[in-house]
């Protein structure tokens, strides 16, 4: 066998080895994912349900019709997903990183409140909120 042959064969496995990494990295993403888009809609249904005040929500409702998602997970935001979720409840502390911090630190269950994590979270509060606010307003 020629050294060209077993440089070949080398790459060649080498290749195989890395589409391997890549699907076996790609499932874990995906389960990941999973994961924090379902312990964030019922982290925020119970934070909805328990904890919120109703001007919160209403906040949330009023940003979410206005700003079509409210802009999350954009490349090269100044602020996190959290902290927008945060901001937008509670305007009298825009821009306050610790407020927010604080905030998540109480409220999240799952201790990792990345953007897709607050994303859920968010749907999930607005999910509870549609679900009482015809009886709570009227």
């Amino acid at each position: 066998m020629t050294s060209k042959n077993l440089t070949n064969e080398s790459e060649s496995h080498l290749v195989t080895d890395m589409q391997v990494v890549i699907e076996r990295l790609r499932i874990s993403k995906r389960l990941s994912d999973a994961k924090f888009k379902d312990t964030g809609r019922i982290d925020g249904r119970g934070w909805a349900k328990y904890k919120a005040e109703a001007i919160e929500l209403q906040r949330l409702e009023e940003a979410f019709e206005t700003e079509m998602d409210w802009a999350y997970c954009e490349p090269g935001a100044s602020y996190s997903a959290a902290e927008k979720f945060f901001f937008i409840i509670a305007p009298e502390f825009a821009g306050n990183r610790a407020a927010a911090a604080a905030f998540w630190e109480v409220v999240a269950v799952e201790c990792d409140t990345n953007d897709y994590y607050a994303l859920h979270f968010a749907y999930g509060a607005m999910d509870m909120w549609r679900d009482v606010k015809w009886s709570v307003l009227h």
